[in-house]
């Protein structure tokens, strides 16, 4: 007797559920069609919702070798290649002294902005010195992101 009110129980819900579902379908079909408000016909869904039939219909050109082809682990360098050269390690150091002696020479914390406008250095370059710097102890940083200044160490 349970077993059947379970099953009967379950037959319902699975109508219930598959009704939701059509309201759902319905309705992303009409926004996508620009139907604001009005649900797309079942007509309409059954038709973009069918699978094709096994006779002949071989889906988008280079499908199975697209699904076939595995995924890259890391996306590969963009066309256009690198923007700017990289820094030598005497670039790097002589960077690296510069913005020791900026922050020696103001005497106050600064922000790595700030630092950038006075050295009138690239972005990434001035990043990586500066990283290499912090990684030194030459450098502390005061803060955390926004609110980030930087002094030379011991001062």
């Amino acid at each position: 007797m349970a077993s059947e009110v379970q099953k009967e129980i379950q037959r319902i819900v699975n109508e219930f559920s598959e009704q939701i579902l059509q309201v759902v379908k319905r309705a992303v079909f009409a926004s996508l069609d620009g139907n604001d408000g009005k649900l797309a016909s079942p007509a309409v869904v059954a038709r973009r919702t069918r699978a094709p039939s096994a006779k002949g219909a071989k889906g988008p050109k280079g499908a199975k070798a697209k699904a076939a082809a595995p995924a890259r682990a890391k996306p590969g360098p963009k066309p256009g290649g690198r923007k700017s050269r990289k820094s030598t390690p005497e670039e790097v150091e002589k960077l690296g002294g510069e913005i020791l002696a900026t922050l020696q020479s103001s005497g106050e914390l600064m922000s790595a902005s700030e630092l950038m406008k006075a050295l009138k250095v690239p972005t990434g370059q001035f990043h990586y010195a500066l990283g290499k710097l912090k990684a030194d102890n030459k450098v502390t940083q005061h803060g955390e992101r926004r609110m980030t200044c930087l002094a030379r160490s011991g001062a």
